[in-house]
């Protein structure tokens, strides 16, 4: 099977890439415990690529409307480095948002969405999950 113009990755069929929130809502201002899961799906080792030393990021969205990204403003290293992932087991990487926003304000009360998103090359996307900042 040669190249058809298809961007998937081979480890996309390998790797379970999912997003984890520790709640459905949220206070305002309350913390968001969020995790990206890489698991290998497969019985053999995989080896992951990193191209920088960014593994993860996170977007969190209003609507279409990016507003906060954890990766936004960070300079990461430019080194390459490699990982394996054993056969059923998973690499996971977290992080929290404190709900402030870029501008130093705090996001208003509703429904938003967040994605994760796994650094190898090709990069992997989740799947968005939804979550409410709620009164």
């Amino acid at each position: 099977a040669g190249s058809t113009g298809s961007s998937r990755s081979p480890l996309a069929d390998s790797l379970a890439v999912s997003l984890a929130l520790d709640a459905g809502s949220y206070a305002v201002g309350e913390r968001v415990q969020v995790s990206i899961i890489a698991r290998n799906v497969t019985a053999r080792t995989l080896k992951v690529t990193f191209p920088t030393a960014e593994r993860a990021d996170f977007i969190v969205r209003k609507g279409s409307k990016a507003i906060w990204q954890w990766g936004a403003g960070i300079v990461f290293a430019q080194t390459v480095e490699r990982e394996t992932i054993a056969p059923w087991d998973s690499l996971v990487f977290g992080t929290q948002w404190n709900q402030v926003l870029p501008d130093g304000t705090n996001p208003k009360l509703g429904a938003y969405t967040i994605q994760g998103i796994l650094k190898i090359s090709p990069e992997i996307a989740t799947k968005e999950k939804r979550f409410g900042i709620v009164d």
